[in-house]
């Protein structure tokens, strides 16, 4: 809806959201109002509109069918309305019915108005699934500011505009006369060994058969990609495994495949001392790939699935006394491994549910070495960015990194909810299940400033506690 005086025809946009806390609503509205005010987009909110008595269902249908897109903000509890039955705050439940409806009517039309947004504050995995997280394109927002890398992919979709100019076509060129001799102009073997949603690639003599859910966390531009993804080794003894893959597109400095050889190399050291640290099996050179294949500790028998901590995050009425000493006893379990880390000068820094293997019930395991292999820099990606990897940030980025992530994983796991990005919600609101020297202790990694937060070590055993 455009404001009095307002004539500039521009992409309308209804950005659609759930009320998971009052810090996520504060994101969406920052949001949208950087979409108004700096990015020209007529962006509405609900909340924006008179507090008048109305019928609910015919208003919401009346903001769908009069937006050019509905901007999907991808929470928890989003995830929950859409996918789910779950019943809501009625004009959101309503929405999410309004949006599967819409979806089952035109799925491509659907698709293309309904643009899943990821703010900070949230994961890919809070995208509710029939909006195609991992087949379809959504815009994972590190910054709300018109030039964050997203936000401009974000613009140019509003605006149906490419993100590069399309070079003219130039004359045709001469065909040859005889096809070229068999031989001359090998095929890439890279072609055959990337990672693809459902491929089947052969590595150093072995079949793997890719899983859905392909990462490709900082995209597909770039001298070199890099992609990771769950897959089944076919073959004795049939194990689920973990890949971690980069593809060189251009002449570059090798960087990347530097950092899997590093990271190869830790596992190796790291895994004669703890058994929570993935099992690397091979390194493999193919074409322009390199290969990093590695395997979660065995307990009794192979698991069935590739099961992560995201897998099991809690609804907050699902929680008991029980199921959280529970979570935080099995999370003290990996101080062990970053603490090896520490002892080397490496820290993780990615740690989130993710990026945590679920052994058994009562055991859990890192799924790789996260960023531990490549140099720590302001701004690098993270699920739960502490304040020193921020642009913003001012302090050296260390073992204090992994404190807080590994307290905001507790957090979010014992409480079904993140911690918001300023000032969380402190543990004994969010949670006051929660035993007290737990509470103290989240609450103080989770500290903007590195200084207050207690080690891994120190957390965890307030943890066991």
């Amino acid at each position: 809806m455009l404001n009095p005086g307002e004539t500039t025809r521009s992409p309308q946009v209804y950005v659609f959201h759930a009320n998971d806390t009052a810090e996520h609503f504060d994101t969406v509205h920052q949001f949208a109002t950087m979409l108004r005010m700096r990015a020209g987009i007529a962006a509405e909110l609900e909340e924006w509109s008179p507090p008048q008595r109305t019928d609910q269902v015919v208003a919401e249908l009346q903001r769908f069918a009069e937006a050019d897109f509905v901007l999907v903000v991808a929470s928890p509890e989003m995830k929950r309305l859409m996918d789910t039955l779950h019943q809501g705050e009625s004009r959101r439940t309503i929405g999410a019915s309004l949006a599967r409806n819409n979806l089952a009517e035109d799925l491509p039309g659907a698709l293309r108005q309904m643009l899943p947004v990821v703010l900070p504050g949230a994961t890919p995995a809070d995208i509710p699934r029939m909006l195609f997280s991992y087949s379809a394109d959504c815009y994972e927002i590190d910054e709300i500011e018109t030039d964050d890398d997203d936000v401009q992919k974000l613009l140019h979709a509003l605006y149906d505009r490419p993100l590069h100019a399309k070079p003219p076509l130039g004359p045709p060129h001469p065909v040859a006369a005889e096809p070229r001799p068999a031989g001359s102009t090998p095929a890439d073997p890279s072609a055959e060994v990337l990672l693809r949603p459902g491929a089947t690639v052969v590595l150093g003599g072995r079949t793997y058969l890719v899983h859905d859910g392909v990462e490709t966390p900082s995209g597909e531009g770039g001298p070199e990609v890099f992609r990771q993804a769950p897959a089944l080794l076919i073959g004795e003894p049939n194990e689920r495994v973990w890949l971690r893959q980069v593809e060189r597109k251009s002449r570059c400095t090798g960087e990347s495949f530097a950092t899997l050889a590093g990271e190869h190399d830790l596992l190796a050291e790291i895994g004669q001392e703890q058994e929570t640290v993935p099992r690397p099996l091979a390194l493999l050179d193919e074409g322009r790939t390199r290969t990093l294949v590695l395997a979660w500790p065995r307990r009794d028998a192979p698991p069935e699935h590739f099961e992560t901590l995201a897998d099991y995050v809690p609804h907050p009425a699902e929680l008991d006394p029980i199921v959280v000493r529970r979570t935080l006893e099995a999370l003290a379990g990996l101080a062990a491994p970053l603490e090896s880390l520490h002892d080397r000068g490496r820290s993780h820094r990615e740690l989130a549910p993710r990026g945590i293997v679920r052994i058994d019930e009562e055991n859990l395991a890192l799924r790789d070495l996260g960023a531990a292999a490549r140099p720590a820099v302001p701004g690098e990606r993270a699920t739960y960015r502490a304040s020193e990897q921020t642009h913003r940030g001012r302090c050296q980025i260390g073992p204090w990194t992994d404190a807080f992530q590994l307290a905001a994983v507790a957090y979010h796991q014992i409480s079904g909810h993140r911690p918001g990005d300023e000032r969380p919600v402190p543990v004994r609101q969010a949670c006051p299940l929660v035993p007290e020297t737990a509470r103290a202790s989240i609450d103080a990694a989770l500290d903007p400033d590195p200084f207050r937060r207690p080690t891994v070590t120190d957390l965890a055993a307030a943890f066991r506690k």
